[in-house]
């Protein structure tokens, strides 16, 4: 996983997999989250057809986004080009009808209220493993 945005496609047919990108910084988390969606939440059945994809900065992102518009954006705050939650802001005023995912490492309770404000597809924290294995039955829920 590079900052080119590579992808790789998790089931059957291209056609019908779900697009998703990964806008963050830490290979570690990418790849948790990764494994989280290839898995369905479950190790032993294999989730619905996705094409995951990850960039490692934000003009990565946004360069990917405008090029193949995806279904489900995970976004991180603390990115080294760009932080905050203008990404959140920034993503949802230009693809208003995609799916986003904050990821933050810790959610203070005034980001609470400025996502919460947003409306928000969703918020992780990705310090957490309790956070991240929630996830899965949230996204289990989307799919």
């Amino acid at each position: 996983m590079t900052a080119n945005c590579p992808g790789f496609e998790v089931g059957s047919s291209a056609s019908e997999a779900i697009e998703v990108l990964l806008i963050e910084d830490s290979l570690e988390i990418a790849e948790r989250i990764t494994r989280l969606l290839n898995s369905g939440g479950s190790q032993s059945e294999p989730s619905t057809s996705l094409r995951i994809h990850h960039c490692r900065s934000f003009k990565h992102g946004l360069k990917y986004m405008r090029k193949d518009e995806p279904d489900l954006v995970f976004v991180d705050l603390g990115l080294p080009d760009s932080c905050g939650i203008k990404n959140y802001d920034r993503i949802r005023g230009e693809f208003p009808d995609c799916m986003v995912v904050i990821l933050v490492d810790k959610l203070s309770a005034s980001l609470k209220i400025e996502i919460k404000a947003r409306h928000a597809d969703g918020v992780v924290e990705t310090k957490h493993d309790e956070a991240i294995a929630d996830l899965s039955t949230r996204l289990g829920e989307m799919f």
